[in-house]
């Protein structure tokens, strides 16, 4: 098998992702027997974080699905969705008022796909998708190039891995070399 084929999803900032990262996905695809895989996320803003999980919410059984997945701050943020959608405002109102709710409890404490330039030199975030028949062999090397809870390996390729139920994707983070350059 060549190089695997990485395709970049319409809301994957390529510019954000190293080549060291690029390099680290295509091993674990190769490992996993992968010929190609999409980015579908990458690094995001506050807003674009805020549609993401507003787009999550407006699905049947979203915000229940969502009080299941996010951590304290987030559960902010579905709040004042739930709050401004019960008051009528619109999707532009709402997803304004979570993006003002995630710039206010710090980016970084609501999702792990707000990242500063500075800590881009430390991580990248990647959501992966590979074929539905791909997904377990993905997963599981993955998982041998993780720490805990999810995988194996505290000194692996991956600083973590977050797979369903405990993300709606895959998703993965890879610790940069120090040199870390995007």
């Amino acid at each position: 098998m060549g190089a695997p084929i990485i395709h970049w999803g319409p809301h994957a900032d390529r510019t954000k992702v190293s080549q060291y990262s690029l390099d680290v996905l295509a091993e674990l695809l190769i490992r996993a027997g992968i010929e190609e895989a999409t980015i579908t996320s990458t690094v995001r803003s506050p807003a674009d974080d805020a549609r993401v999980v507003f787009d999550n919410l407006e699905r049947p059984g979203g915000v229940a699905a969502a009080r299941g997945l996010y951590k304290a701050p987030m559960q902010q943020v579905i709040n004042v969705y739930v709050d401004a959608k019960r008051a009528g405002a619109s999707s532009d109102e709402i997803k304004a008022r979570m993006t003002a709710t995630i710039i206010a409890l710090g980016g970084r404490n609501c999702s792990h796909h707000i990242l500063t330039d500075e800590e881009l030199k430390e991580i990248n975030v990647l959501d992966v998708d590979v074929a539905p028949e791909k997904k377990k062999a993905f997963r599981d090397v993955c998982a041998a190039e993780s720490p805990a809870p999810q995988g194996t390996n505290p000194n692996g390729l991956l600083a973590k891995i977050l797979v369903p139920p405990q993300d709606p994707c895959d998703h993965i983070e890879i610790r940069q070399q120090p040199t870390g350059a995007v």
